[in-house]
């Protein structure tokens, strides 16, 4: 299941990132337990993109994976 996070979590690009949030390392912790998954990803420095929308569009991705509630 973690690869399967992983990968939708990679098609996390723009709102001011050079990168996916995954080939950029911003990915530090993915727990699963049962239904639930909870991730962090970490800010690099001197980041002015909109975070807000990163981590919206990583919930939603991950929320769509089938029996996933992401949080």
């Amino acid at each position: 299941m973690k690869k399967k996070i992983l990968k939708e979590l990679s098609k996390v690009a723009g709102h001011g990132l050079d990168g996916d949030i995954v080939s950029m390392g911003l990915v530090s912790e993915i727990i699963i337990n049962d239904d639930k998954v909870v991730f962090s990803i970490t800010v690099p420095d001197g980041f002015s993109g909109d975070i807000a929308a990163i981590r919206e569009d990583a919930e939603t991705k991950v929320a769509a994976l089938q029996g996933i509630l992401a949080r």
